[in-house]
């Protein structure tokens, strides 16, 4: 499943309003349910939240455009702190996680039913 999301707008738009914002970014629902868990599960559970590199890479380049829309410039701190990432970040996750997440998400996601 497709969404998109709107920067400018703050979060999903519906397919009928997609053509709110030409610059909507098109996201990956397991990248929404990503989103949504971070935002709301408690601090213990989020050691062992993992995504896969796609979901990783599609959810860093969406926090930087992000910073760089609500800052109105370009975030030139951004390769710098990718330069310090903890051992493990990002390259080697595959192998950590089995290129899989290791939490279901419909058990997980405090606002799933």
């Amino acid at each position: 499943m497709t969404l998109m999301y709107s920067i400018a707008e703050g979060g999903l738009l519906c397919p009928s309003c997609a053509h709110i914002d030409p610059q909507a970014t098109s996201i990956g629902g397991a990248v929404w349910q990503s989103m949504r868990f971070l935002l709301r599960a408690p601090s213990s559970r989020l050691a062992a939240f993992r995504l896969t590199e796609a979901e990783d890479a599609a959810m860093e380049a969406l926090l930087k455009q992000t910073f760089e829309y609500r800052l109105e410039a370009p975030l030139e701190a951004w390769d710098f702190l990718r330069s310090i990432r903890l051992p493990g970040q990002r390259e080697g996750r595959e192998e950590q996680s089995g290129n899989r997440r290791s939490f279901d998400k419909s058990r997980n996601d405090p606002g799933a039913n």
